[in-house]
């Protein structure tokens, strides 16, 4: 039997988090499944790219942007053939199709739960993990028989805080001209740390090889930017 070709996506959410994924619950548990990762058939003169964008879209309610260069797994289904792409979400969720019964952000640990009845996608989980391990700098992924869990170490947390300085954070409060010090609170430090996260042109950088936040800070000349330098470098709105 000839398997018709679908795309799809793993999409992380738009806070910056690698370490939580949407799935979908197919209305009336469609397939047979409760829960899956968003896809669908590619239409005619699509290319899987834009048909996973789409589906994403349509099932989900998610604008997203694609950050694999290519699929991160093609599985194959009862039906099917599916290409899924990584993806960043620009949002939360809007208005999904008909399709879909709920969304869901979830853990990986949770996702896996979930996903338990589709060999399919604990195979495109497991491959998303991987992914994440080997091209989100700082990331890594620990598994146990007990925990997965994903932990964002020195470069996506500790380094913002003991390389990029709380006075650099508070350059950015209130300009350079005025050099006054000002102690920057965590959720001030995690606010900029998930709004450089969430800027593509910060991503792209941080993906090159021997990249670190520290490196990719220095090279945008940000360690000392104002907060009107911050989104014209960055393209992304300062967050305080």
């Amino acid at each position: 039997m000839n398997k018709w070709r679908s795309a799809g996506g793993v999409v992380l959410p738009h806070t910056g988090e690698i370490d939580k994924v949407y799935i979908v619950a197919p209305a009336g548990g469609f397939g047979g499944y409760d829960w899956v990762f968003p896809k669908g058939r590619i239409d005619s003169g699509e290319t899987d790219r834009v048909a996973a964008l789409r589906e994403v879209k349509e099932e989900a309610g998610l604008d997203c942007e694609v950050l694999s260069s290519s699929p991160i797994i093609t599985a194959e289904g009862s039906l099917s053939v599916t290409s899924y792409y990584m993806m960043r979400a620009h949002s939360e969720p809007g208005q999904h199709d008909e399709e879909t019964e709920l969304v869901k952000l979830c853990s990986f640990d949770e996702a896996r739960d979930l996903l338990h009845d589709s060999a399919r996608d604990m195979s495109v989980l497991d491959a998303a993990i991987t992914w994440i391990k080997e091209n989100l700098e700082g990331a890594i992924v620990s598994e146990s028989n007990e925990k997965r869990e994903n932990v964002i170490l020195e470069d996506l947390g500790m380094s913002l805080v003991g390389k990029v300085f709380f006075g650099s954070i508070a350059a950015w409060l209130v300009g350079r001209a005025l050099g006054i010090k000002i102690r920057g609170t965590p959720r001030q430090v995690n606010a900029v740390k998930d709004a450089m996260l969430s800027s593509r042109k910060f991503r792209d950088e941080l993906q090159r090889p021997g990249a670190s936040i520290d490196t990719v800070i220095n090279k945008l000349n940000l360690k000392n930017a104002s907060a009107q330098e911050f989104e014209r470098v960055l393209g992304v709105k300062w967050p305080l």
